[in-house]
């Protein structure tokens, strides 16, 4: 692969695009959307990666300085994207995450430009304080699993409960990354596994609702399974790179988290298919770092 391309999907952490699209795709199935929704359906999912790829890009801008001293090696404190490129970038992304938005419904276009501004407001401001910055970053999910579930047909009930597990392990995530370059403290993944525990239990609530198909269980199980390693490591060995594994495994722990929520809603076919966009974003985080 061409290295300028690499540099590129470095910047905007192409494999957790694949997280994104996962999202959405609970957010619409959860709702009930189905196959007479796809225009809709596609749009928000375009919608959903720019709006993403344009607030990752944004925070490195917002985090020069940090990353100059911290992270050198990442494509603008190394110089290998020019920062008022990237600028240009973020928010031509987020320009067409809203337009894509717009163009699938109303509901859609509204909840895009919401979703703006929380990134903006994430990437500025919030992440810089102790206690709003991980909140600031899950309410960005929560938009995003309901970004999906405007693309189904208006009337249905939204999914709240999908959209709160998604926002909290993003919590989880944001609290355990803010050891990942000091290392050395258990705060962290202690404050990420209580939250992960208040996560677990609400999934067996939504679960234990009407209607929803028992697959929705073995799926909870695999993202446990999947979660977990990462948290134990962290937590025996708090290292950086102990930590930034624990990291990883909860940003990408989103896909099969939402294959949890697909499973209960829609069946264990629907739910595989969304657990199959692990595939990719693992493969390419093997050499485009996640966090």
């Amino acid at each position: 692969m061409p290295s300028k391309l690499k540099t590129y999907l470095q910047l905007v952490r192409l494999p957790n695009a694949f997280t994104a699209l996962a999202d959405v795709a609970a957010g619409f199935l959860a709702c009930g959307g189905g196959a007479g929704e796809l225009r809709p359906a596609l749009l928000v999912a375009a919608a959903s990666v720019c709006l993403y790829t344009g607030g990752i890009v944004l925070n490195d801008v917002c985090d020069i300085d940090v990353d100059r001293r911290e992270r050198p090696s990442r494509p603008l404190p190394s110089g290998r994207v020019a920062l008022g490129l990237a600028r240009i970038l973020a928010f031509g992304l987020l320009a067409a995450g809203f337009a894509f938005g717009a163009l699938a419904t109303v509901a859609s276009g509204m909840v895009a430009a919401i979703l703006v501004g929380l990134i903006v407001l994430y990437d500025a401001w919030a992440k810089h304080v102790p206690l709003v910055g991980p909140l600031s970053m899950g309410s960005c999910r929560f938009a995003n699993v309901l970004l999906g579930a405007t693309a189904a047909s208006p009337g249905r009930p939204f999914p709240w409960i999908p959209a709160v597990l998604i926002a909290g392990l993003v919590v989880a995530a944001t609290m355990l990354s803010r050891d990942e370059v000091a290392g050395g403290r258990r705060r962290g993944v202690l404050a990420a596994s209580l939250v992960l525990g208040l996560i677990a239990t609400l999934a067996v609530v939504w679960l234990r609702g009407e209607g929803r198909d028992a697959w929705g269980w073995v799926f909870l199980l695999v993202f446990l399974a999947f979660i977990g390693p990462g948290l134990v490591r962290a937590w025996q060995t708090p290292n950086p790179a102990a930590i930034q594994g624990g990291v990883k495994r909860l940003v990408l722990g989103i896909i099969p988290l939402d294959a949890v929520v697909v499973a209960g809603a829609a069946g264990p076919v629907a739910g595989c298919l969304v657990l199959g966009l692990l595939l990719p974003s693992w493969r390419i985080g093997r050499w485009i770092y996640v966090t």
